[in-house]
């Protein structure tokens, strides 16, 4: 069971096709009108300490996975950064882990932005890449939303809501929810379960070797998760 999870562990931060479309000013993407670009600045995210975790989203809503998660681990240059992308492999299991996987991040400025707002997501070493767009980010840094990226309203809005780990055990802040809830519309899966904060983590590498059980099947294993970023 652990291998099928680690060769799908970048798509759990994938958008999936056939969600609703999201609100907007007369055709005019919220990720990409200027009135909120004020609350679209990415690296006042970047800067923000420790993990944060995916409380919902509307998109593969179906993942039997939980406690996705994002942390800045190493600020390369000004726009250039390593995360590490973590997800538990059980909904139900408490005594689960949260596999953790790097990803290289390209901070981008879309549209008319004159600050960066959307970051691009590289993996293993341009396998593949995906850009998000910082959506929304509250005035007090304790939530925020990330979109995938899109050209028109009538492309789906495939939305995560995230919250950092010092501040997720309150409510989700109502007016980052009401943004979501107004631009994120569809069904959404609740991401996040109380015990995610307590779990081990554990790199994919000593996963793969652990359900492996040889370097060649390591190998093996790194390729095929490559193959299916």
């Amino acid at each position: 069971m652990v291998i099928f999870f680690l060769l799908g562990l970048s798509c759990l931060f994938s958008a999936s096709t056939g969600q609703p479309t999201s609100s907007s000013r007369d055709g005019q993407l919220y990720e990409e009108d200027e009135l909120h670009f004020s609350e679209q600045k990415i690296q006042e995210v970047l800067e923000l300490k420790g993990r944060a975790f995916v409380i919902k989203r509307n998109f593969r809503t179906e993942t039997p996975h939980r406690c996705h998660s994002v942390k800045v681990t190493e600020k390369i240059d000004d726009t250039t950064y390593t995360v590490s992308l973590g997800a538990a492999p059980s909904v139900q299991q408490r005594r689960s882990f949260i596999i953790v996987m790097n990803s290289t991040v390209n901070l981008l400025k879309t549209g008319s932005h004159q600050e960066y707002n959307a970051a691009n997501y590289i993996y293993w070493h341009g396998l593949k890449s995906e850009v998000r767009k910082l959506l929304h980010v509250n005035a007090d840094k304790t939530c925020l939303i990330m979109v995938e990226n899109r050209h028109s309203s009538s492309q789906p809005a495939a939305c995560q809501l995230l919250m950092p780990e010092n501040t997720i055990d309150g409510f989700v802040p109502a007016d980052c929810n009401d943004i979501y809830e107004r631009n994120c519309p569809g069904e959404s899966v609740v991401l996040y379960q109380e015990y995610c904060k307590d779990l081990p983590y554990l790199s994919f590498e000593t996963a793969l070797a652990a359900a492996n059980g040889s370097p060649d099947a390591v190998e093996q294993g790194l390729f095929s998760l490559a193959s299916a970023l």
